[in-house]
């Protein structure tokens, strides 16, 4: 993880992100060097429920295992809390 408003070179390693993915916005998620997109994506496709499969898709057998932890009711609970 890189602080990109902290760190000296980050509006340099900004243009290179989104020369490399496409997106100059942060987070990036980046799976095996390929961008799968940021925080609002990453909430969609776990909501439904093709985060998983996006993971072994782009990872193919460099992911051996992949476990969904049900996350999504304790996000519930702190949104509806908030």
């Amino acid at each position: 993880m890189v602080e990109l408003d902290i760190n000296p070179l980050g509006p340099k390693l900004q243009e290179l992100l989104a020369h490399m993915t496409g997106r100059r916005t942060v987070p990036n998620i980046l799976l095996v060097g390929k961008s799968i997109g940021g925080g609002d994506d990453m909430e969609e496709l776990d909501q439904t429920d093709t985060l998983v499969n996006k993971f072994k898709e782009i990872g193919s057998t460099r992911i051996t295992e992949v476990e969904h932890r049900g996350a999504r009711a304790e996000m519930k609970r702190q949104r509806r809390a908030a």
